[in-house]
């Protein structure tokens, strides 16, 4: 049965540790293992390791994603010449700053459109589409560099 078991959820700094005790115990005696403690709070110490290796790159991720999705969100002539330039019919997902495990989406979406946005950025800074000032195109523009 523990060989079923993946995960034990510690719901705060104090709560069931005697019972991750007891469990690493049982899982040495009796199956020569014990699990990974990752801490109190497992999800905040994984989004956090997330946020600060994205931090250590100095890829700028975090801005570079949610510029991506304000840049397109509320301006419909920006979408509609995205849309032009675009092999697929698909624009930027909403990126959340402090939830790293599950903007996978949002990322690959980013991937995925990537050359499209190159060319839009291209065709807006020959002046063949209509000049964009804001601060997510200045980013996304520095990023498609």
């Amino acid at each position: 049965m523990l060989s079923k078991l993946l995960q034990v959820s510690l719901d705060g700094p104090f709560v069931n540790w005697k019972f991750f005790e007891l469990l690493q115990n049982d899982l040495k005696n009796q199956h020569n293992f014990q699990i990974l403690c990752i801490g109190s709070c497992g999800l905040h110490i994984l989004n956090n390791s997330f946020k600060h290796g994205e931090k250590a790159t100095n890829w700028n991720l975090n801005s570079i994603l949610s510029s991506l999705y304000w840049l397109f969100k509320y301006a419909p002539v920006r979408r509609e010449d995205l849309m032009k330039l675009s092999s697929i019919e698909k624009f930027p997902l909403k990126f959340c700053c402090h939830r790293w495990l599950e903007n996978v989406p949002c990322a690959e979406r980013a991937m995925e459109i990537w050359a499209d946005i190159c060319k839009y950025i291209s065709k807006v800074d020959s002046g063949a589409l209509p000049k964009v000032t804001c601060k997510s195109y200045c980013i996304i523009a520095q990023a498609a560099e």
